[in-house]
C-alpha cells in the first residue's frame, strides 16, 4: 500500500471521534440531498399514478377516426402506447404499433401517449396536420388530458391557426420543474459545502504539526494532497453509505407520516427510486466532498514547516476596546477577544446558526398565515347537505349516514319556493300588488324535521304549528358609481297577527287566486334568530318560512290538486316552484371521507342525488398545510441538526487548541467555574450575533410574505409565531451553552 493511501488510514483510525464526526456531517448532507430529491420523486409520481387511476394514462385522444386515419398516425416515432376503445361504455385496450387493425370496422376513439410527455403540444400538431384535420374537426375531435398533463406542468392547451394548425400551451413548466429540481440541489449544495469544509478543515487544522513534520522529512505538497483527497475519499464513501442508507429509511418515515395525514383522501405515496435523480444526488455530493477538500488542503501546504511545528497561528486582535468590551466583566473580554482571535471558525457557526434561525422565522410565519386563512368565518355551520330523490330508494345513504361513527349529526328538510300574499299594511317591500291592496311576496320555505322544528320553536317562544319567518334578507344595492353594497333589510314591520295567503298569479288577466286560506290561521313569529345548521339562511335574498313537515305536506298537497283542477301542467307563476324532494344537512368530523364514500354510493348505485360540501375546501386545505409543514419541519430539523453537529466540531476543535491558553488561565488563579463563564459569554454573544443577523434577514421576506397573503386575508394583526420562534431561540442558546460546557472535558487540569 502507498505511503499516502497508509497515512490518511491511520490517521482515520487513531482520530475515529473526529472521523466519525466529519461522516455525521457527510452523511446529514447526503440525507438532506437525496431524501429532498426521493420525497419529491415519490409524491410526484404518487400524483401521477392517482390521476392515471382515474383519468387513463394517455397524454392526447382523437375521437371518432378511421381505421385508415389510424393506420396513418400510429407508428409515428414518437409515440409511446396507443389505446383504443370502439364505443364510450368499452374499456380503453393496447395495441402494437405493428398490429393490423382487421377486426375493426366502425370508427373508434384513439388515446395516444408519448415518449416525451414535455413534446405534446409538438407531437399532438403533427399528428392533426397529418390526419389533415380543419380547426373545427381537431375542436370536435381532439382532447387532451389535462388533469395529467398538468401534473407534468403543461397547463391550457389551446389550438391555434395562423399559417397552419398549432396546439400551444398557455403555461409548460415541465423544464421549469426540473430547473427547480436543480436550483434546491444547488442550494443545499452550498449549504452541504460549507459543512464540510468546515470538519475537513477542523481535521486539517488539527494535523499541521503532523504534516510540518512530514515536509520537514521530505514529504512534497503532491503527497500531503494526495494524503487529503485518499482521506477525502475514505470518509466521502462511507459518509455517501451511511446517508444513504438513512434517506431511504427517512423518506420512508417520512412518506408514512404524509400518509397519516392524508389516510382519508384518494393520495396514498409510496417510496418511489428515480434512477436519474439518485444519480444526480450523489454526483452533486461527491462534488460537494472535493470542493470542500480544496481550500483546506491548499491552507495545508502553505504554513511554513516552523509555523506547523508549533501550530501557534494566531489571528492578532485589534488593541482598540469596543464598548461593550468595557462594561463586561473580565470573563466576557476574554470571551470576545477570543471571539475576535478566531473569527474564521465562528463564522461558520454563525453562519450555519443564521440558516437555522432564518429558515425557522420565515418558514413558521408563512404557514402561521396559511392557517389564519382557515379560521375565516364560513357562511355554513354544516359541512354538507346531500339532495334525494323521493321516488328513488335512498336507503344506501340514508344507512351510512345513520351508523357512520364520523356523522355528528344530520338535519333532514325539505325546500319550496312560492308566492304568498298579504293585505295588511305590514310589508316593507312587497314583488305586486293588485287592485283590491293584496300585495305577494317569494318566499322560501323550508320544512324541518320534527327535533330541529321543535328545538326552533322552543328558541322563538312559540308553539307547535306555528310558522317562523326570519325577518332578515341580504339585499345588494347599486351605487351611482356601479359599485355594489351588500346590505341586511327586515321584510316585514314587527306585527304579531300578520296573515299570509298562498296565491296564484294570473298573469294574462292580472288578477290572482288563491290556493291555500288555512295558512291565514297559522301564527307567524318574525324573528332575528337562526337555528343552528342553517346559516346560510343569512345570505338569502329571499325571505324564508320555516315550518314542520305537516304544514308543509299540506301546501304541497292543495298546490298539487289546483294544478290538477286548473289543468296546468308545470309548476308555474311561483306555484310550488322549485320544489326539492328530500334534503339532509350532515355535520361530520371527518368531510374528506364523507364525501368520497357519499360520492362512491352515489356511483355505484346510480343514483340521481347530489351533494354539496361546504367545508370540503377547507378541509382540503388544512391537509396541504399539514403536508407542507411536516416537510419543512423535516428540512428545519435536519438542517438544525447540521448545524448543531458542526456548531459542536467546531467549538470542540477550538477549546482543544486554546488547552495552553486555559492552562495559562489555571496557573494565574482562573478557577474551573471563571472557565465556564468564559465560555458562556462565548455562546451567548454568537448566539445574539446570529439571532441579531437572523431577525435582520428576515423582515423583509416577512413584510413579502404578509403582502402576498394579504391578497388571500386581511388581518388586524401580525400573524408571526411569537412564542414559538422564542422557544426555538432558547433551545438554540440552550444547546450551545451545554456545547461550551461539555467541551471543557478536552481541558486537562
Amino acid at each position: 500500500m502507498k505511503v499516502e493511501l497508509k497515512i490518511p488510514t491511520k490517521n482515520i483510525k487513531k482520530n475515529k471521534k473526529r472521523a466519525v464526526s466529519t461522516i455525521i456531517s457527510i452523511a446529514l448532507c447526503t440525507f438532506l440531498i437525496l431524501a429532498t430529491m426521493l420525497t419529491i420523486s415519490s409524491i410526484r409520481q404518487g400524483i401521477i399514478e392517482n390521476v392515471i387511476n382515474r383519468y387513463k394514462n394517455y397524454h392526447f385522444c382523437i375521437e371518432n377516426i378511421s381505421k385508415s386515419e389510424l393506420n396513418r398516425i400510429k407508428e409515428k416515432e414518437y409515440i409511446d402506447k396507443i389505446y383504443i376503445q370502439e364505443n364510450s361504455k368499452e374499456q380503453l385496450y393496447e395495441i402494437e404499433k405493428q398490429e393490423k387493425l382487421e377486426n375493426i370496422e366502425k370508427n373508434i376513439n384513439t388515446y395516444i401517449k408519448y415518449k416525451d410527455v414535455k413534446e405534446t403540444c409538438k407531437n399532438s400538431t403533427d399528428i392533426i396536420n397529418t390526419l389533415t384535420f380543419s380547426k373545427q374537426e381537431a375542436e370536435n375531435k381532439c382532447k387532451f388530458n389535462q388533469k395529467l398533463l398538468t401534473i407534468y406542468g403543461i397547463m391550457n392547451i389551446n389550438l391555434e391557426s395562423e399559417d397552419k394548425l398549432q396546439y400551444i400551451a398557455f403555461a409548460n413548466l415541465s423544464y421549469i420543474l426540473d430547473m427547480m429540481i436543480l436550483l434546491i440541489l444547488i442550494v443545499f449544495s452550498a449549504l452541504s459545502i460549507v459543512i464540510i469544509y468546515n470538519a475537513f478543515l477542523i481535521t486539517v487544522n488539527e494535523r499541521k504539526k503532523e504534516f510540518g513534520i512530514l515536509v520537514s522529512i521530505g514529504a512534497t505538497e503532491g503527497q500531503i494532497k494526495k494524503m487529503l483527497f485518499y482521506e477525502a475519499t475514505i470518509l466521502g464513501i462511507l459518509g455517501i453509505i451511511v446517508g444513504t442508507i438513512i434517506s431511504f429509511l427517512g423518506t420512508e418515515v417520512i412518506l408514512k407520516m404524509i400518509n397519516n395525514v392524508l389516510k382519508y383522501t384518494n393520495y396514498q405515496f409510496k417510496l418511489f427510486i428515480e434512477v436519474k435523480y439518485i444519480i444526480l444526488s450523489v454526483v452533486f455530493i461527491i462534488l460537494n466532498i472535493y470542493i470542500a477538500m480544496i481550500i483546506p488542503s491548499i491552507e495545508a501546504n502553505n504554513v511554513s514547516v516552523i509555523q506547523s511545528i508549533r501550530n501557534n497561528k494566531q489571528i492578532k486582535s485589534k488593541k482598540r476596546k469596543s464598548e461593550l468590551e468595557k462594561i463586561m466583566p473580565i470573563e466576557g473580554k476574554i470571551a470576545l477577544k477570543n471571539l475576535k482571535r478566531n473569527k474564521n471558525k465562528y463564522k461558520v457557526i454563525t453562519f450555519l446558526l443564521v440558516i437555522s434561525m432564518f429558515s425557522y422565522i420565515v418558514i413558521s410565519t408563512y404557514i402561521n398565515y396559511e392557517k389564519e386563512t382557515i379560521n375565516i368565518i364560513d357562511e355554513y355551520d354544516v359541512d354538507a347537505k346531500i339532495n334525494l330523490k323521493e321516488n328513488e330508494d335512498n336507503s344506501n345513504i340514508m344507512d351510512y349516514i345513520v351508523n357512520d361513527n364520523n356523522v355528528a349529526e344530520y338535519l333532514e328538510y325539505r325546500t319550496m319556493k312560492i308566492t304568498l300574499g298579504t293585505k295588511q299594511n305590514s310589508v316593507n317591500e312587497f314583488l305586486k300588488e293588485y287592485e283590491d291592496g293584496m300585495k305577494t311576496i317569494d318566499f322560501n320555505i323550508i320544512a324541518l324535521d320534527n327535533k330541529t322544528y321543535n328545538k326552533y320553536i322552543e328558541k322563538v317562544n312559540g308553539n307547535y304549528g306555528d310558522a317562523i319567518i326570519y325577518n332578515r334578507i341580504f339585499r345588494p344595492i347599486i351605487q351611482k358609481n356601479s359599485n355594489v353594497i351588500y346590505t341586511y333589510e327586515t321584510p316585514f314591520k314587527e306585527n304579531n297577527d300578520l296573515k299570509l295567503r298562498a296565491i296564484y298569479d294570473k298573469s294574462e288577466s292580472n288578477d290572482y287566486e288563491i290556493i291555500d286560506e288555512e295558512f291565514v290561521n297559522k301564527r307567524i313569529i318574525l324573528t332575528n334568530k337562526l337555528i343552528e345548521g342553517y346559516k346560510e339562511i343569512n345570505q338569502s335574498r329571499l325571505p324564508v318560512i320555516f315550518t314542520n313537515q305537516d304544514t308543509y305536506e299540506n301546501i304541497l298537497k292543495k298546490i298539487e290538486i289546483y294544478m290538477q283542477e286548473k289543468n296546468i301542467k308545470h309548476r308555474e307563476a311561483y306555484i310550488g316552484y322549485n320544489v326539492h324532494d328530500n334534503s339532509i344537512k350532515i355535520r361530520t368530523n371527518n368531510i374528506i371521507r364523507f364525501s368520497n364514500d357519499i360520492e362512491k354510493i352515489i356511483e355505484e348505485n346510480e343514483m340521481e342525488a347530489w351533494a354539496d360540501y361546504y367545508t370540503l375546501e377547507n378541509q382540503e386545505k388544512v391537509i396541504y398545510i399539514k403536508v407542507l409543514q411536516l416537510i419543512l419541519q423535516i428540512m428545519i430539523v435536519t438542517m438544525f441538526t447540521i448545524g448543531i453537529t458542526s456548531t459542536m466540531n467546531i467549538i470542540n476543535s477550538s477549546i482543544y487548541e486554546r488547552k495552553e491558553e486555559f492552562n495559562v488561565l489555571n496557573v494565574i488563579g482562573s478557577t474551573k467555574q471563571n472557565i465556564n463563564k468564559i465560555l458562556i459569554y462565548e455562546g451567548i454573544i454568537i448566539f445574539l450575533k446570529s439571532a441579531i443577523i437572523s431577525i435582520l434577514l428576515s423582515i423583509p421576506v416577512i413584510a413579502i410574505i404578509i403582502k402576498y397573503m394579504s391578497n388571500v386575508i386581511v388581518l388586524d394583526k401580525l400573524a408571526i409565531p411569537i412564542n414559538s420562534i422564542s422557544t426555538f431561540f432558547l433551545s438554540i442558546l440552550s444547546i450551545i451553552i451545554i456545547i461550551e460546557l461539555y467541551s471543557t472535558k478536552y481541558i486537562k487540569k
